[in-house]
């Protein structure tokens, strides 16, 4: 009974019986090590409750965590039944802020570049695509820390990197003047670039 219980929680000199019938088992609610009250075992149990409560719905969306910043604590021990305080006096006395935590993951285009290069094959003023160029992407991850909503830090966890592929362009460089009586010949004396035509 709870009397027993008293007895064997306090010191064997403890032995006076009014005494004991004067206290009760309780836990004292510790914030961080330091107490901020007495409550009975229904209210350590409310008190359990309603941070869960908490947490559960700050940790609702998929991929998210949840904690309270502060470490509460319940400590069992033998006091007098006129210090106990309702749940609702002890939660009152407590600064509960939650910790959230969840990855972000960001993707960041990296556009490729345009190279030149010159040629002969090519009469001047004429092109050719010789690589098509295709953007990079890079994709990190973060773990984002919020403290009631607010960011208050964020760590890279992965960092993936696709690089981009140049685009490559060739540049005639070879004159009209240049081409072999054969070439125009066979142009029917045109010098004029023909589409897609291997002469000119």
């Amino acid at each position: 009974d709870k009397a027993e219980e008293v007895r064997a929680l306090q010191p064997r000199e403890l032995v006076d019986t009014d005494y004991i019938d004067s206290l009760t088992c309780g836990y004292t609610v510790l914030v961080d090590g330091e107490p901020c009250g007495r409550v009975s075992q229904r209210g350590m149990e409310r008190i359990e409750a309603y941070i869960s409560g908490i947490l559960e719905n700050a940790s609702a969306q998929e991929g998210v965590t949840a904690e309270t910043v502060e470490k509460i604590t319940f400590e069992k021990e033998v006091f007098d039944s006129c210090d106990i305080l309702s749940s609702n006096t002890v939660l009152s006395q407590i600064d509960i802020n939650v910790k959230t935590t969840k990855n972000q993951v960001v993707s960041e285009v990296i556009p490729f570049e345009t190279v030149y290069e010159d040629t002969d094959k090519l009469i001047k003023g004429q092109t050719m695509v010789e690589t098509e160029g295709s953007d990079g992407l890079v994709t990190t991850t973060y773990e984002v820390c919020y403290v009631n909503g607010e960011e208050v830090s964020r760590q890279v966890v992965s960092e993936s990197v696709v690089e981009p592929v140049d685009e490559v362009i060739s540049s005639g460089t070879r004159s009209v003047a240049n081409l072999s009586q054969k070439q125009i010949e066979a142009a029917d004396g045109y010098a004029f670039p023909m589409g897609n035509a291997s002469y000119y």
